[in-house]
């Protein structure tokens, strides 16, 4: 994921009742600006939702707190004048008079020039409910749990043309990958970025739900991807009393491959573990846009065990048979976040 980069505005659209702001269309996303800033095909600075920026730099400072002006400031949805607005743009003069004018390309990451950081809200609780902090995760094993917004990545729409393809609800919790390596005899138990020791609420859960050992048991190597869910661990958005594991990849270790949805459903099944909710399967085709998977997504909500419904954090797609994307440099998968939702 790019955390901000050079980019075209596409369209430029009024905001009823609004004279100084409109409403401009950069990659996938729709982000309020200030009228007169930009015009239709100018370049400008784009920095996605789920982003944080230091108010000290002279470009942020309009976005400091009074309160504490040195806190990083979160990019996140937020609705301006009836309509959504995604992320923020900023005219290329940001980037100061030495920046390098031959690198004012489409899609040229200026993250490190601007200083913004990737927005985690990581939760890895131990059993006395601190933060720990262990060996890096295994990245020569299984990749990292990141998937990318199809708005930043618009062009991956293509590549879901005339494939079967299935659509999840995304679970709120925190990612979790289990990783049994017979090989080696290894059995690991990872956050996002991290592996965890058997004192960390993910190891112990893994212990007591009995999915340890009956990993330990099964006929392959495999590494297990979800999304750990319950009490503490990222808001408990979902109101889940217990924890809960919901799986959303497999990897054969053997082969290298990932497995498709069926086979994930049939391993899931045979290992007692959930699978994060399928909502449906579709053979997209040229009616399908961004508009439509935002709809979807928009519709998400999560229904607490006091019954109270809440907005869910959005949907991710996939196809039925995984693909190698040639846009996304990795395995076509993206996620669409419902634009109601806050955490």
């Amino acid at each position: 994921m790019k955390l901000a980069t050079i980019e075209r505005v596409l369209e430029l659209h009024p905001i009823e009742g609004a004279d100084k702001i409109v409403l401009a269309k950069i990659l996938g996303w729709e982000v309020v600006v200030k009228k007169n800033e930009f015009a239709i095909g100018d370049l400008c600075v784009y920095i996605p939702i789920d982003t944080q920026v230091d108010p000290s730099r002279e470009c942020f400072k309009f976005l400091a707190s009074p309160k504490n002006p040195t806190q990083l400031v979160r990019i996140k949805t937020t609705k301006l004048r009836g309509v959504w607005s995604q992320g923020l743009a900023l005219p290329v003069g940001c980037l100061g008079g030495d920046f390098d004018k031959a690198q004012l390309v489409e899609s040229y990451d200026v993250a490190e020039q601007l200083g913004v950081k990737k927005y985690e809200k990581e939760t890895i609780i131990t059993a006395d409910g601190t933060t720990t902090k262990f060996v890096s995760f295994p990245v020569h094993l299984i990749s990292r749990t990141d998937e990318d917004n199809l708005k930043s990545n618009y062009k991956a729409l293509t590549e879901f043309h005339f494939k079967e393809t299935y659509i999840t609800q995304k679970m709120d919790g925190s990612s979790m990958t289990l990783i049994l390596n017979k090989e080696k005899e290894e059995f690991l138990v990872c956050s996002r970025n991290l592996v965890l020791e058997p004192g960390a609420v993910m190891y112990q859960y893994v212990e007591q739900a009995g999915i340890k050992n009956l990993l330990e048991n099964y006929g392959k190597s495999i590494a297990i991807q979800g999304e750990f869910c319950g009490p503490k661990v990222n808001g408990n958005a979902m109101g889940l009393k217990a924890y809960e594991f919901y799986v959303f990849t497999v990897k054969n270790l053997d082969t290298g491959l990932l497995y498709g949805l069926d086979e994930i459903k049939a391993i899931c099944t045979e290992l007692g573990l959930k699978m994060v909710p399928v909502l449906g399967t579709y053979t997209i085709d040229n009616s399908w846009d961004i508009n439509k998977f935002q709809q979807i997504a928009n519709e998400q909500e999560y229904i607490q065990s006091n019954g109270k419904k809440v907005p869910g954090e959005g949907i991710v797609v996939r196809p039925c048979v995984p693909v190698f994307s040639q846009s996304l440099r990795k395995m076509l998968s993206v996620k669409i976040i419902n634009q109601n939702y806050k955490d």
